[in-house]
């Protein structure tokens, strides 16, 4: 999951790069997030969920907006908007092979 944000000048430079490992997953299921400043307050903002995990209600669009709830990353895109978003359906196998196939909406 991906999403493109246009924040308020001065959260994030360009090229600062954020990784996250966790949250909010519990310890059963991994995976991280991605927070990349780039030009013009542009930030790109994902989580990639591990797809070996137990519980069938995981739903990693949902992970990625309960992300989005943390203190620091909700501060981060108040008085932002989101300008694009993508979902990626490729799964990412150990050692970081996926063949990519992507669909943007919004």
């Amino acid at each position: 999951m991906k999403e493109l944000w246009e924040v308020p000048s001065g959260r994030i430079k360009a090229g600062e790069v954020i990784y996250t490992m966790g949250y909010p997953l519990t310890t059963k299921e991994y995976g991280g997030a991605w927070i990349y400043g780039s030009k013009d307050n542009i930030v790109s903002l994902g989580f990639v969920t591990g797809l070996d995990y137990q519980d069938p209600r995981l739903d990693p669009q949902h992970v990625l907006q309960t992300f989005k709830q943390h203190p620091f990353v909700a501060d981060l895109l108040q008085g932002g908007k989101m300008i694009a978003m993508e979902q990626s359906r490729c799964p990412m196998v150990d050692g970081g092979r996926c063949r990519h196939s992507a669909e943007k909406a919004g």
